[in-house]
Order: C-alpha cells, then sequence, then structure tokens
C-alpha cells in the first residue's frame, strides 16, 4: 500500500498544542488560586511568562489557515467556520448557562460567584456577552467573518487600525478582541504570502 501524504503541518500543530496545554495551565492555575491551597508561586510565574503568547500565538495559528480556506469558496468557507466554530460555541453556551443559571449565579467558579436573578433575556447573551471562556470562540468566529468580508483590503492595514482602535478602547473585552484581532490578521497577511513566514 502506498504511503498516505501527510495532509498536516506538524509545525502548526506542536505550536497549536502548546498554546492549548498553556491555556489548560491557565485555567488551572485561576482554579486552584480559589481553593484553600492555592497554586504554588513558581506556576503563577510560569503564568505571567507564556500570557502574552498563549492566546496570540492561537489566533496567529488560525489566520495562517486563511487563504487557504478562503480559496474554497465564500459557501465552503462560511460552512466550515459555522459547523467547526459557531456550532460547538452555541452548544457550549447553552450547556453552560443551563449550569451558570440553574444555580442562579451569573458567573462561575474565576469570574467569582454572583447572585442573579434570570431572565428571558439571558437567553441572548451568546449573542452579544459570551459567557466565561467561551469569549474565545466568539472572537475566533468574528475574526473568520472580518477575513471573508474584507477580502481586498490589505491584512496588515486591518491590523494596524485594529493595534491603533486598542490603545483608545477603555473596555477590557473590545481591547482584547482588537490585540488578538491583529496577531490574527498577520497570520492572515503570512496565509497569502507563501513562503514569507519560512523566509521570516
Amino acid at each position: 500500500m502506498a504511503a498516505v501524504e501527510k495532509s498536516r503541518i506538524e509545525w502548526m500543530d506542536v505550536l497549536r498544542g502548546t498554546s492549548i496545554i498553556l491555556v489548560v495551565f491557565n485555567h488551572a492555575i485561576l482554579f486552584a488560586s480559589s481553593s484553600p491551597l492555592g497554586a504554588p508561586e513558581v506556576a503563577w510565574v510560569l503564568n505571567t511568562v507564556f500570557s502574552p503568547v498563549r492566546m496570540p500565538l492561537m489566533v496567529f495559528l488560525s489566520g495562517l489557515l486563511v487563504a487557504g480556506s478562503l480559496a474554497r469558496g465564500p459557501r465552503a468557507y462560511v460552512t466550515g467556520k459555522v459547523r467547526r466554530v459557531l456550532w460547538p460555541y452555541l452548544v457550549w453556551s447553552v450547556i453552560a448557562l443551563a449550569l451558570l443559571y440553574g444555580f442562579g449565579i451569573r458567573e462561575g467558579v474565576v469570574g467569582g460567584v454572583t447572585a442573579h436573578v434570570v431572565t428571558g433575556w439571558d437567553l441572548l447573551l451568546p449573542l452579544y456577552d459570551p459567557v466565561e471562556h467561551l469569549w474565545f470562540l466568539y472572537d475566533l468566529f468574528l475574526f473568520y467573518m472580518v477575513a471573508l468580508v474584507t477580502p481586498r483590503v490589505p491584512p496588515l492595514w486591518i491590523a494596524a487600525g485594529a493595534l491603533a482602535a486598542a490603545a483608545l478602547v477603555p473596555d477590557f473585552g473590545v481591547r482584547r478582541f482588537l490585540l488578538l484581532l491583529v496577531f490574527f490578521m498577520i497570520g492572515v497577511w503570512f496565509s497569502q504570502h507563501v513562503g514569507a513566514l519560512e523566509r521570516t
């Protein structure tokens, strides 16, 4: 039997796996801090060291695949992003809302447990205010849509605009979105310039 040609890019898988491990490590530290024992000081130091790397790396790697995805056409592009990003976001949002509001709280362990009176409007939260850690899938889907609707705009222009806007926006969530959009669009630029990343 002939050897099956590899369709995966190993170094990207290694980096993506590394960023996922760093995210899991971060959440472990945050949850440990809510227990009486807490987390070792060295764990906090390591978490702080890797803080500027884990999420920017993850969105940069996602941006690296955009040109190839767009080449399949807008319909296939949107279908893929809905299936792989938006659908998991919606499913886990329903699960998270059921768990959090089932116990009459708005925030989870990391955000601090606060009493909350559940209303019908809370069912719309996933549309504009992602629950807990699901903000990443929410933002990532929006990044993909930005790339879809701006095919003729140079990605580095978008990155520069997002960086400038991030310096002016006081809201943490919006600023985080804009800063991660910078790294995503840099990844998009590299996806459009084959060989540029290797040369860099």
